[in-house]
């Protein structure tokens, strides 16, 4: 039998993706033609009463700490499913037979998943459609059986639901069917260290692999003392902090001590909740999504069906701190409560969490998390993006995150375990969930792969820390930008004529730069060695200011661009790839905008002389990036509005410009019916997109992207929306919205609807706008509200929210 060589795989992998693949569709909950909605629930059911159900939860958990409530959506999906591994020494050597699958939720459509990876309906073929592959090797009792045991898995979006995890081995030929490789366990340790290449499913059975037993005879080189303590941990050859009998009496005692109630709830009632024919979303655009998803495929044992899926809104955060103690490497983990689980609580990482809800300064913010989020980069040892499971989650990912620590820290909420504990606990159901049992397939990497011993060239084991430049930092929106910046670990540099206040909380290394751009010499000292450049200045006067005087604008709007791609250009080459050159541009550049959602491939032809401007200095960044001397992506913006906490540079758009003036008891007015409608974002919904651009650039350079909700609100009902939140937050009557005669100043695109498709852009990226309109007026009405003098002799009280 032929071995797959790793390069050969790689081959297989991109000649796979021409025949085997999915295309996701997203559409209305409304239209999914194989679900109904249960008429007094809402609750979402396959028209088969089989394969899983949406329903909505009511929970509380009570504990010593307090007592906590909420209510949600949940996948309720009581069958067992199998997920195995075959594994066969070849040549003495231990290989597992993997599968190349496509998922409709996967970011990237294939993934390395499981031998089988199928759901009891999947296997009893409910859907009629083809047997699954190998699924014999796993039903009958003639073989060793390595691992056999039931897992949990995401309990915050899955009621009690549990896999069958298997690791099966045999001795004879076994048929290789077209899309499976056999792959020696160093060649999936490297895959493992690749974003989004092994699916959750085969992570999950691969950590409940005895590692010993199936390491190579030979290691890939001389094993480095991280590797050595590894080993020593997972062998139980040195004693953990506390013995296993103390450890599970910690478990038992949160088990039997916190009152887990889960009861059903009508799913379309949900408090905070939105049940709509289009999705199912909170309130707050916050946590996740249920949305409706048309798929075909090819390669698969259905060709053409639709489901409801979860979609995450931002990507998550699991995260290892481990130390090594006495030449044993300890792992600091903690237990965690979630809705789902069927025993309570299970072993979980150090940090799960998604970062963006806790900002720096929240009391909530959890233990450790600047611990992981400043690790300097010789102190990662494990750093990867991975897919969670693509049959139920769409596009939604965590980053997955081991950093050591040196000396041990403690904390009463924690403990300290050696790998051999854990892998003995993994052996029976219930005590690690998904996300702790992804970081234990990763630390079994380190037992294969030794870090590089050239730092700077290493990708994954020392991560070079970034040097991201922003231009036009102290403006309406690079402020933003910098505010979310300053969360990461980065090098960052806020480049402004002002300068640049330096968060408090700041996370990142913060060298701000006050300079005028104008100059090539301030251009030189902002970007020569920057491995991002953030492109967000522009011309400090009114947007109409180019109609009047295109010659005082120029030398911003496009001369900047042409000298940072000059400087960037005579860069030295010194290993790297090329700058990345994010650029804030508009939607309107392609002039007379077209009553229907533009998607980005409409032709250009402008109207004003700022999208003339935005256009030209756009044309230079993609010329360069033809050129290979930058890697530019262009970022075309819908309307901008709001205050964020992050920045006190003022928006001087309309939304804002009618809270002001409704702040200040006077009218709203329009220059048309009302009837002109937009796409408007939230201005840390658009800060985001550009870190969503520097997070996974290979997918967007080359090209303009649109940036927008997808929705379009009619001017006069945004007025009128601006005229009702102040008066709520006022306690004054609401001022009155009128129309007026266009001043001579205004132009075609004052009287034009501007709808955008942001589908493209969301699915290269991953990312979407999630602050609706009335939250995001609320929150700028909020913030000018303590900024607005109130009107004389009116006494305005101020909501403390």
């Amino acid at each position: 039998m032929t071995t797959t060589l790793l390069a050969g795989f790689h081959d297989a992998l991109v000649e796979a993706r021409r025949t085997i693949w999915t295309r996701a569709e997203r559409i209305p909950l409304g239209r999914l033609s194989q679900w109904d909605a249960d008429p007094g629930s809402g609750a979402l059911r396959h028209v088969s009463g089989r394969f899983y159900s949406i329903q909505g939860i009511d929970v509380t958990i009570a504990a010593d700490a307090g007592t906590r409530r909420w209510q949600q959506p949940i996948i309720v999906q009581p069958e067992i499913g199998v997920l195995g591994i075959l594994t066969r020494r070849i040549g003495g050597t231990p290989h597992f037979l993997m599968q190349l699958k496509a998922e409709p939720g996967n970011i990237n459509g294939i993934q390395v998943s499981p031998t089988v990876q199928a759901t009891r309906s999947n296997y009893t073929r409910v859907h009629g459609g083809a047997e699954v592959p190998y699924l014999e090797y796993f039903r009958a009792h003639r073989r060793r059986v390595i691992a056999d045991v039931r897992q949990s898995e995401q309990g915050s979006w899955f009621l009690r639901k549990r896999n069958r995890n298997m690791i099966v081995e045999v001795t004879e030929d076994v048929p290789v069917r077209p899309g499976f490789h056999w792959l020696t366990l160093p060649q999936l340790h490297a895959l493992l260290r690749s974003d989004d290449l092994v699916n959750m499913d085969a992570r999950t059975v691969l950590s409940c692999l005895p590692l010993l037993d199936f390491l190579p005879p030979a290691p890939l080189g001389p094993r480095g003392e991280p590797a050595r303590s590894l080993l020593r941990s997972w062998s139980g050859a040195g004693a953990g902090r506390r013995d296993t009998t103390e450890l599970l009496s910690w478990i038992t005692e949160a088990r039997t001590s916190t009152d887990l109630r889960v009861v059903d709830a009508p799913l379309n009632r949900l408090p905070h909740w939105r049940y709509g024919p289009d999705a199912i979303s909170h309130e707050r655009n916050r946590y996740f999504d249920v949305i409706g998803v048309r798929i075909e495929a090819n390669g698969r044992e259905v060709s053409r069906w639709d489901q409801p899926m979860v979609a995450a809104r931002d990507v998550g955060l699991a995260a290892f701190l481990v130390s090594r103690c006495d030449g044993v490497m300890q792992v600091l983990t903690g237990l965690r409560v979630e809705a789902g689980f069927a025993d309570v609580a299970e072993l979980a990482p150090t940090v799960q969490c998604t970062p963006e809800h806790y900002p720096p300064g929240d009391p909530g913010r959890p233990p450790f998390l600047d611990t992981v989020l400043g690790a300097a980069p010789e102190r990662l040892l494990y750093d990867a993006t991975l897919s969670e499971e693509g049959g139920r989650f769409y596009r939604t990912r965590n980053r997955y995150v081991i950093v050591e620590v040196d000396p041990l820290v403690d904390h009463p909420d924690f403990r300290w375990m050696t790998l051999h504990q854990l892998t003995e606990l993994v052996r029976h159901s219930s005590y690690l969930n998904v996300q702790a049992r992804t970081l234990l397939a990763a630390l079994a990497t380190l037992a294969t792969h030794e870090p590089d011993p050239a730092p700077r060239t290493r990708r994954r084991s020392t991560p070079r820390t970034p040097t991201i430049a922003v231009l036009g930092a102290s403006g309406y929106l690079g402020s933003v930008v910098c505010g979310l910046l300053a969360q990461r670990s980065v090098r960052l540099r806020p480049v402004a004529r002002r300068g640049y206040e330096i968060p408090a909380a700041a996370v990142a290394t913060v060298e701000p730069l006050a300079a005028d751009l104008t100059g090539r010499d301030a251009v030189i000292r902002a970007v020569s060695d920057a491995d991002v450049v953030l492109h967000l200045a522009k011309h400090s006067g009114d947007w109409r200011l180019p109609e009047e005087d295109p010659a005082a604008t120029e030398p911003v709007n496009v001369g900047i661009m042409r000298t940072v791609l000059e400087v960037l250009s005579g860069r030295p080459a010194d290993g790297r790839p090329p700058p990345l050159v994010v650029f804030a541009g508009a939607c309107t550049q392609i002039g007379r905008t077209p009553d229907r959602p533009m998607d980005g491939t409409e032709p250009d032809h402008p109207d004003t002389e700022y999208d003339r401007q935005n256009l030209a200095a756009e044309r230079l960044l993609m010329a360069a990036t033809r050129a290979g001397t930058v890697r530019g992506t262009s970022l075309r913006l819908a309307t901008v509005f709001g205050q964020s906490r992050l920045s006190a540079a003022p928006d001087a758009g309309v939304v804002s410009t009618m809270i002001r003036k409704a702040l200040a008891g006077e009218p709203l007015t329009m220059w048309h019916d009302g009837t002109v409608a937009r796409d408007i974002t939230y201005v840390e919904d658009v800060a985001r997109a550009f870190l969503a651009a520097i997070d996974r650039p290979d997918r967007l350079v080359g090209r303009h992207w649109l940036v927008g909700t997808g929705g379009h609100e009619r001017l006069g009902d945004v007025f009128a929306t601006v005229a009702a939140a102040v008066a709520a937050a006022t306690g004054r009557p609401g001022v009155p919205v009128v129309t007026v005669s266009p001043p001579g100043g205004a132009v075609l695109t004052d009287f034009l609807n501007v709808f955008v498709d942001p589908e493209p852009f969301r699915s290269a990226a991953g990312w979407q706008a999630r602050t609706s309109l009335r939250d995001g007026i609320d929150r700028t009405v909020g913030l000018l509200l303590r900024r607005t003098p109130a009107p004389a002799g009116v006494v305005t009280p101020v909501r403390k929210d």
